[in-house]
């Protein structure tokens, strides 16, 4: 006798930031910041259209394991998405939104990754320390391409330090993006 196979049933994007109490102000405005830079970069990278929703997803849960372990909030994240799943997204898919996640925290080594999942994580880097001050201050004002150069102009005049914030997180585009 066979038994019959259990699906267990996921959870939405924005089921699992509610089951998980999700800062969704902050991830909300991370997560506007990192498509915008997706798409006003995506085609001059030559990324598919397709690895925005990777992008969303991982920039809307960036922070979901909180609640879980403050301290080590971006590991007790992606083991969220990996243990849970979400609705919507295939399995190898939830291990690339996991990816894209713990990447975008700078405490894990880049190497062997593939460059599109380190790419991904970097516009989410930036995009999360445009809102160091989970203040909602800073605004992508602008993005311009010259030779082999793109040009953010960015406006945070309440909290400045943010600007400094994602300079130093820009390191893993500088690493993995070809301007």
């Amino acid at each position: 006798m066979t038994t019959p196979f259990r699906r267990i049933a996921r959870l939405s994007v924005d089921e699992l930031c509610a089951a998980y109490g999700n800062e969704d102000v902050h991830t909300e405005h991370v997560t506007a910041l990192a498509l915008c830079l997706f798409d006003r970069t995506r085609v001059a990278l030559g990324l598919p259209a397709a690895a925005r929703r990777l992008l969303e997803a991982a920039a809307r849960l960036h922070d979901v394991g909180y609640s879980v372990d403050p301290v080590h909030h971006v590991p007790a994240g992606a083991e969220i998405v990996l243990g849970k799943g979400i609705k919507g997204f295939s399995g190898p898919e939830c291990e690339q939104i996991s990816q894209i996640m713990v990447r975008h925290s700078g405490k894990v080594s880049a190497s062997g990754a593939p460059m599109r999942l380190l790419q991904l994580a970097a516009f989410l880097r930036i995009g999360d320390g445009l809102d160091y001050s989970h203040a909602q201050t800073a605004k992508i004002v602008g993005v311009r391409r010259a030779r082999r150069t793109i040009f953010v102009t960015v406006r945070s005049d309440r909290f400045p330090e943010s600007l400094v914030r994602a300079d130093r997180k820009a390191d893993l585009w500088r690493a993995v993006v070809p301007y």
